[in-house]
């Protein structure tokens, strides 16, 4: 189709309603004029600037915006004047992008109005071909069961502190064979349930962490799979932040550098018996290899209790006092 034509959208609902794509790949979301911040670029409560990355690489856009209010502009420049629209009135509108190059959208501090994502409801054509994708859009439901594009190395602060309510990342179909950075890819993102992460993760990422990996669930929804992830270099904050109701007595150490804050803060293990077989389990593992990752500040959260007087307790003694583990927990159950 022709992206330039915006005429053909002159009879798209007006605000609140859903509107309908004209191609079937469409990026559509809905946004929520009346949330605002202060800062460089501030719009008004009846406003939205597509949050373009202020580092937007070599290349270009090419898409035309539907904005749920019965206009429509085409987007081939991140800096034209048209990627801040002016609403009739504050409020929620429903829109859509499409067209073949939609990119360059990224969350970061100067750019306030990701506070105004609402919701995402299908992907489409939409390409992660930066770092920091949603990052700190703290309001936004992810309610889209489609798989977006994903063209970055880096997934670093991807949907940082997006705490949506009811927010379901369906990760079956999401291709992260070609990201090599991690750092606090979800961090914060409490209230969330992850499916398929497993799927995900295990298929297409080995020993590719060369970042920090900083999955925060708050639940066990989204369980990494030693058997199917082979950790490596720098791990900290692993799960920073994390309620967990597993174990972590398979994952092996051997290959990595930082371990540091695996878990953290509030995080921590539910349950007194996977905390205590985590411990055996990696002070089994101190004494049989030549580990050397940093074990500085191996902070396991605020929720992580161990049995007193028994087999984990003697492992905890041996990690720290044979082998130099700095550990914060919750103490003696």
């Amino acid at each position: 189709m022709n992206y330039s034509n915006t005429a053909i959208f002159s009879e798209q609902g007006g605000g609140g309603v859903p509107v309908i794509p004209s191609t079937p790949n469409s990026f559509m979301f809905a946004i929520d004029t009346t949330r605002t911040t202060t800062g460089t670029y501030v719009s008004g409560p009846n406003q939205w600037r597509i949050p373009f990355s202020t580092i937007y690489p070599t290349g270009v856009v090419d898409f035309t915006i539907v904005w749920g209010d019965g206009t429509a502009d085409y987007i081939t420049d991140p800096f034209q004047d048209e990627v801040l629209h002016t609403y009739p009135a504050p409020g929620i509108y429903y829109g859509y992008m499409e067209g073949p190059d939609i990119r360059g959208i990224r969350g970061e501090n100067s750019r306030n109005d990701r506070q105004k994502w609402k919701e995402i409801t299908q992907w489409g054509n939409l390409d992660f071909n930066l770092d920091r994708t949603f990052s700190t859009a703290q309001y936004c439901i992810i309610s889209a069961t489609d798989a977006p594009i994903i063209t970055t190395t880096s997934m670093s602060r991807a949907f940082y502190e997006v705490r949506g309510a009811n927010n379901k990342f369906d990760l079956t179909l999401w291709d992260f064979s070609g990201v090599v950075n991690f750092e606090r890819c979800f961090y914060n993102c409490s209230g969330s349930v992850f499916v398929g992460l497993d799927v995900a993760l295990g298929t297409n990422i080995v020993s590719n962490w060369n970042a920090t990996f900083a999955f925060n669930f708050g639940a066990s929804d989204g369980r990494l799979n030693p058997s199917q992830i082979q950790l490596a270099g720098n791990c900290r904050q692993i799960l920073y932040y994390t309620v967990i109701g597993y174990s972590l007595a398979d994952w092996d150490l051997r290959n990595i550098t930082d371990f540091r804050e695996p878990l953290g803060g509030a995080g921590g293990f539910l349950n007194v018996a996977d905390y205590d077989a985590t411990l055996i389990s990696f002070s089994n593992q101190a004494d049989t290899y030549t580990l050397t990752l940093d074990v500085s500040d191996v902070d396991f959260g605020n929720a992580s209790k161990y049995t007193p007087g028994g087999l984990a307790e003697i492992a905890r003694n041996n990690l720290i006092t044979n082998h130099g583990w700095v550990i914060t927990d919750a103490g003696p159950a």
